[in-house]
C-alpha cells in the first residue's frame, strides 16, 4: 500500500496567527502584545482527538477522557469549586504551550504521554518521556514521515518555518470533505513565521509524492474577534480549508531542525484497546456490566464466570470480577487456543484482582506451557476509563 489517510479531523488555531497580518477587529484597541498563534495547541488537539478514534463526543474539549492522559486530563477544580468544572482545552493548553515545543513535550510529560522526536538537530533538554531519533538528513525525515503514516498508521506534529499553504480555492460553503486523492493540489508559498508555524500530517500518496496537511490556519483570532465564538465566517470554520494535499520534497524542504516531527509512542496493547472499546463495551453490557459507569459486576459470578469471548480473529477477551486459580488461568488459556486466539486479555474489575493474575501468570504460566498457546495480558478496568 502506497498511500493513506489518517482518521484526523481538521481544528483551527483560535488565537492569534503565525504570520503578519493581525486585525483590530472587534476592539478599539490591540491587546498590549501580539497574541502567539495557537496552532501548535491546536496541532496536538487533532492528534488527541484522533486517539479516542471511535469513541469521540461532541459534548466535551478534546481533552475530555481522552486515551493515555486520564490521570490529569479530567475535570478540574482550580478555584476550589466542584461544582464549576473546568477542562483542559485550546485555551488553556495554549496559555501553558504558548508556541514552544519543549514546553508542549513537558505538559505532554505531565499527562504521562510517551512522544517520540525526529529532529536533524536533536533538542538540547530531552522530555522525560521523549525519544528522540536523530536524522542525518531531510531525505531520512522524508522516509520516517512515510514510515509513521504508512507502517505505523500514526499522524505526526511537523514544525515548519517561513512556509504558507496556499489553496486554489477558499470554499465558501461547507459542503461535503473532499477525499485526499481527490483534491487540488495546494501550494507551498514563503511567508515570515516569527516563532514557526506547527501542521499535522495524516496521510500520504507516495506515488505521486503528495503529502496530507492539516493546517490550524486560518486562525479564528478570538482575541479580536469574540464575536466569532458563536457566528463563524464560513471560511474559517469549513474543514476542506484546513485540509491541504501538498509535494511532499517541497514541504520536507520547511521542516525545523529541532523537533521537525513530533508523535505520540503509543502502547500497541492500548491501540488495541482503543480499536476494540465499543465491543468491549457491548460484551460487558450483555454480562449485566457498565462500563460507562459504576457497573455492578454481580452477575458474572455464576452465569458468566469464565466466558472467553472473541474481539477479533486473534484476540478474546474474559471478565473477571475475582481473582482466577491457576487452574481457571490454564483453561482460559486452553479455550482460548482452542479459539486460534493468538492474544487473550484478562479484564479486572479489581486492580488488586490484576495484581495478583499478572503475578500467578509470570510466575507460572511464563514462559508459555504450550508454543501455541495465546499470550496473556492482564488488565484493571481502570485501563479502560480514558478510551470511554
Amino acid at each position: 500500500m502506497n498511500s493513506i489517510e489518517l482518521d484526523v479531523r481538521p481544528i483551527p488555531q483560535l488565537y492569534g496567527t503565525s504570520y503578519h497580518h493581525e486585525s483590530k477587529g472587534f476592539f478599539s484597541t490591540l491587546p498590549s502584545s501580539v497574541v502567539r498563534g495557537s496552532c501548535l495547541t491546536a496541532s496536538l488537539e487533532m492528534m488527541v482527538d484522533w486517539l479516542k478514534g471511535a469513541n469521540r463526543t461532541g459534548a466535551y474539549s478534546t481533552f475530555r477522557n481522552a486515551s493515555f492522559l486520564n490521570k490529569h486530563a479530567k475535570q478540574g477544580h482550580p478555584n476550589g469549586d466542584e461544582l464549576t468544572h473546568l477542562m483542559w482545552n485550546q485555551a488553556t493548553l495554549h496559555f501553558t504551550i504558548y508556541c514552544n515545543a519543549q514546553r508542549l513535550i513537558e505538559v505532554l510529560d505531565f499527562f504521562e504521554m510517551p512522544t517520540r522526536t525526529i529532529s536533524l538537530t536533536p533538542p538540547p533538554i530531552r522530555g522525560k518521556l521523549e525519544a528522540c531519533e536523530h536524522a542525518m538528513s531531510r531525505t531520512e525525515l522524508k522516509q520516517r514521515i512515510v514510515e509513521v503514516l504508512l507502517d505505523d498508521k500514526k499522524p505526526l506534529i511537523a514544525l515548519v518555518n517561513d512556509m504558507r499553504i496556499r489553496s486554489e480555492r477558499h470554499h465558501q460553503e461547507v459542503e461535503d470533505i473532499t477525499p485526499f486523492p481527490d483534491m487540488p493540489l495546494s501550494c507551498i508559498t514563503s511567508e515570515k513565521t516569527p516563532t514557526g508555524h506547527a501542521v499535522v500530517l495524516s496521510g500520504i500518496d507516495l506515488d505521486n509524492g503528495h503529502l496530507f496537511v492539516l493546517d490550524p490556519s486560518p486562525s479564528f483570532q478570538l482575541e479580536n474577534h469574540p464575536e466569532r465564538f458563536h457566528t463563524t465566517d464560513q471560511i474559517l470554520s469549513n474543514p476542506n480549508n484546513h485540509r491541504h494535499k501538498v509535494d511532499l520534497d517541497d514541504f520536507v524542504g520547511c521542516l525545523q531542525s529541532t523537533r521537525s516531527l513530533i508523535t505520540f509512542d503509543v502502547d500497541p496493547i492500548a491501540e488495541l484497546i482503543k480499536s476494540h472499546i465499543k465491543q468491549i463495551v457491548e460484551i460487558g453490557r450483555r454480562f449485566g456490566i457498565n462500563l460507562y459507569g459504576a457497573g455492578s459486576w454481580d452477575n458474572l459470578p455464576g452465569t458468566h464466570d469464565g466466558a472467553i469471548t472473541s474481539l477479533d480473529a486473534n484476540t478474546c477477551i474474559e471478565f473477571a470480577d475475582h481473582d482466577f486459580s491457576n487452574d481457571h488461568i490454564s483453561a482460559s488459556i486452553n479455550s482460548a487456543n482452542r479459539m486460534d486466539a493468538s492474544l487473550l486479555i484478562l479484564l479486572c474489575e479489581s486492580e488488586i484482582d490484576a495484581a495478583s493474575l499478572k503475578n500467578k501468570i509470570e510466575r507460572n504460566f511464563t514462559p508459555k506451557l504450550n508454543d501455541d498457546d495465546p499470550d496473556v495480558i492482564v488488565i484493571s478496568v481502570s485501563y479502560l476509563e480514558p478510551f470511554l
